[in-house]
C-alpha cells in the first residue's frame, strides 16, 4: 500500500491487515472468519472448518481452533458461539 500522498515505494500491509488491489492506498482489517497471518496478504485466509477468529484487531492472530466438546463444519466462523456442541453418541475430545 502507499497511504501517503507522494509515496514513491509502497510498502507491504503488516500481519492482521490485507491490501486487496494494487491500488489500495491503505491496509483494511482483516474481517472475522478470516486471517492475515502474514506481511504483505492481498486476501484474507477464510478459516477452515473446526476453526474461528472473532477479532477486528490488526494484530495478525491465525484463527482459533473450537473448544474441547465443540466442532464446526463451516468455513469463516465469526465467533466461539458458532461452535456447535458435538451430537450425542460422538466424542471431540481435543480443540
Amino acid at each position: 500500500y502507499a497511504e501517503l500522498a507522494g509515496t514513491i515505494t509502497p510498502i507491504k500491509c503488516p500481519p492482521g491487515t490485507y491490501a486487496p488491489t494494487i491500488q489500495t492506498v491503505r491496509c483494511y482489517p482483516c474481517p472475522p472468519g478470516t486471517s492475515c497471518d502474514a506481511e504483505g496478504v492481498t486476501e484474507a485466509e477464510p478459516c477452515p472448518p473446526g476453526t474461528y477468529r472473532t477479532t477486528l484487531e490488526q494484530d495478525g492472530s491465525p484463527c482459533v481452533t473450537c473448544p474441547q466438546g465443540t466442532w464446526s463444519k463451516q468455513w469463516e466462523v465469526r465467533d466461539v458461539a458458532e461452535c456447535v456442541l458435538c451430537p450425542p453418541g460422538v466424542v471431540c475430545p481435543l480443540d
